[in-house]
């Protein structure tokens, strides 16, 4: 396993190395289509070592480097982020490793929760979105390119 920092905003899912270097990967919310506990047999793939969100920020140990498993660990730790196709990740699947059981469902419901909320904001049309639309809809319409021919 990799060690990575995860950092949850209202926008997006980060990633780095030490928390505090550049961004390695990110997943904008919106296109986060499931979360959920892994059940698959996975192998050297990344780990949470720190997480991080809006909320709270704390630090778990976690083994430095690769780790090579045998065989899965006592508790489901592993968490599964698929993405939409199509969208910035290409429907890729993220698989990460929590300290421990409780952390892993934490980060579950955290996810899912702000996902919604992202999802609920993107889906909201502004009042100077619509009143866009109107006027755009206004400027074509026969009447109004008529009136201005006329003028």
């Amino acid at each position: 396993w990799i060690p990575r920092v995860m950092t949850l905003t209202t926008e997006l899912l980060a990633f780095t190395n030490d928390g505090e270097g550049p961004i390695v990967d990110y997943i904008p919310l919106e296109e986060i289509s499931k979360v959920d506990q892994s059940h698959r047999q996975v192998q050297n793939l990344e780990s949470f070592e720190g997480v991080q969100s809006k909320e709270k920020s704390h630090k778990s140990k976690s083994p430095h480097g690769s780790v090579h498993h045998e065989q899965e660990p006592a508790e489901k730790t592993d968490l599964e982020i698929i993405t939409t196709e199509g969208g910035f990740n290409s429907g890729r699947t993220y698989v990460m490793r929590a300290p421990d059981s409780a952390s892993c469902q934490d980060w579950i419901q955290k996810i899912k929760t702000q996902a919604a909320k992202r999802d609920r904001f993107v889906m909201q049309k502004s009042r100077f979105e619509v009143s866009k639309e109107w006027a755009r809809r206004v400027y074509n319409s026969g009447r109004f390119q008529s009136s201005v021919v006329v003028v």
